[in-house]
């Protein structure tokens, strides 16, 4: 019992640290005094006594509200240094190398991508990893001088948004584009 105890206690200190309860996590209490030690719990004087009795449960539905945020998209390579020196060459930092995996940095904000070993991938891929260019004709024209060849050039799509192909060493699409406002805003945009 006292072990469980133990235990309880770890499980709900972690869990406040993290967050993931909140300011007022949902509660199941196993003792007669339900309102005590509510009332110590969410008046902030944790006894051990109220902290012994409660049994914490976090509400999925405040799992599920946290805010996410796209960060990570990892793309086959079936040659993983070839596929390295490609995303050098557009201009993303490499900052993970190993012969199996590679991942970078993209050269604005703190979101990456990665590449990983594969014996051999679907063709042609039926997947796009989309970069955001402020100036997509002239992105286009520096990668061009780099020898980087495009499968479509910069044209404006019915989508509102510019766009520029190529296919990455294994025939991952990559499209370059702008889309300014149109982005989020659509004019479609489904109204909330």
């Amino acid at each position: 019992v006292l072990y469980s105890l133990v235990c309880l206690l770890v499980r709900l200190v972690k869990l406040q640290r993290s967050g993931t309860l909140g300011p007022r996590p949902l509660l199941r209490l196993c003792s007669t005094s339900k309102r005590r030690v509510a009332r110590e719990y969410m008046n902030g004087k944790h006894t051990l006594f109220s902290t012994l009795c409660l049994r914490v449960h976090t509400a999925p539905a405040a799992i599920r509200s946290r805010p996410m945020k796209l960060n990570q998209v990892t793309l086959p390579a079936t040659d993983v240094p070839t596929s390295v020196a490609f995303y050098r060459n557009m201009g993303f930092e490499l900052i993970v190398d190993s012969p199996h995996y590679a991942r970078f940095k993209s050269t604005v904000g703190d979101a990456t991508f990665s590449v990983h070993a594969v014996s051999s991938t679907a063709r042609p891929s039926e997947t796009v990893v989309y970069f955001e260019c402020e100036s997509l004709d002239e992105q286009v024209a520096a990668l061009e001088a780099k020898g980087l060849q495009f499968t479509q050039g910069p044209r404006d799509e019915r989508w509102l948004w510019r766009e520029a192909r190529l296919l990455d060493p294994t025939g991952n699409v990559i499209c370059l584009y702008s889309a300014g406002e149109n982005r989020l805003n659509p004019p479609w945009r489904v109204k909330t």
